[in-house]
């Protein structure tokens, strides 16, 4: 697996390998004019893409912080998928060879966000990120348009959110291989395995929470299990996670909720519970990184 998400226009992103990049090439078209490559964790104004001529040629074009956008034609797929292979894996000299030239688009050089307003937007995208939910983009759109007078616009989002976002995936290099949110998400993972409808960071409150769960569960889910978005905030802040269970149908609640139990004892995770279908699950003790995206 390469570090980076590739995207083909109009599908959703995805981790990407060199079969997957090769692929990509091969579907592009006037239905998919585009396949673009971002760095994981994303970096800002660092992206490559390609796009396919009528003569079976890529234009390729790549940009890089505080760059111009540069472009050049590649004859073949070979030539192409090359490029984003090397590209991805900063391979020394990888754009060597080619006739690259500027393509004429400048990343817009932001306004400064006013004094008033940079204190709480530095908090708030610190609080994203230390969430570790959101993508980069993502993170800018929540934020940005959480300020209304006046308005910052995206870019100055942007240029305050990238020291905060670089230097989380500095920290997370230095972070063990499976992390307590690792182990929680693989918990996730095997109670869906088991037909319980279990989901993260999910709705923004208990109320909303119990109201859709059931919204995304199918006839083979015998129970649910959530935490919604102000869980993740208090976790985050003390390690401590409350997690929402329920049952469908005419199951047992208490038996969804010790499947719940279970699963999270088998992860080596701490827990307290006292066993009572209306109580929600506690998970104790968590160091909160969950890794950027």
């Amino acid at each position: 697996m390469l570090p980076i998400m590739l995207e083909l226009h109009g599908e959703h992103a995805r981790r990407g390998t060199v079969s997957h990049i090769h692929a990509g090439l091969r579907r592009l078209g006037p239905r998919r004019p585009r396949l673009v490559a971002q760095r994981s964790p994303y970096r800002l104004h660092d992206h490559i893409r390609a796009g396919l001529n009528d003569d079976g040629s890529f234009t390729v074009e790549y940009l890089r912080p505080g760059r111009p956008e540069m472009g050049a034609l590649v004859p073949d797929i070979d030539g192409a998928a090359r490029l984003f292979t090397d590209w991805a894996q900063e391979e020394p000299g990888w754009a060597d060879g080619h006739e690259w030239s500027e393509t004429g688009f400048v990343p817009a050089v932001p306004a400064p966000v006013s004094p008033e307003q940079l204190p709480l937007m530095q908090e708030r995208l610190r609080q994203k990120v230390d969430e570790g939910f959101l993508t980069f983009p993502e993170i800018v759109d929540h934020v940005a348009y959480s300020f209304t007078s006046p308005f910052p616009g995206i870019a100055s989002v942007q240029a305050v959110l990238d020291p905060i976002w670089n230097r989380r995936a500095a920290e997370q290099l230095h972070w063990p291989e499976e992390t307590d949110c690792r182990k929680l998400t693989s918990v996730f993972e095997m109670l869906r395995d088991f037909g319980v409808m279990a989901m993260e960071n999910f709705t923004c409150c208990m109320t909303c929470g119990t109201s859709e769960i059931r919204d995304h569960a199918t006839g083979d889910h015998h129970g649910y299990a959530f935490y919604h978005i102000q869980d993740t905030e208090a976790a985050v802040s003390n390690g401590n996670l409350h997690i929402a269970f329920g049952a469908f149908r005419d199951t047992d609640p208490v038996e969804v909720g010790n499947q719940v139990v279970n699963a999270l004892n088998d992860r080596g995770l701490s827990v307290e519970w006292n066993g009572k279908a209306g109580t929600r699950i506690l998970v104790t003790g968590l160091t909160w990184q969950r890794r950027l995206r």
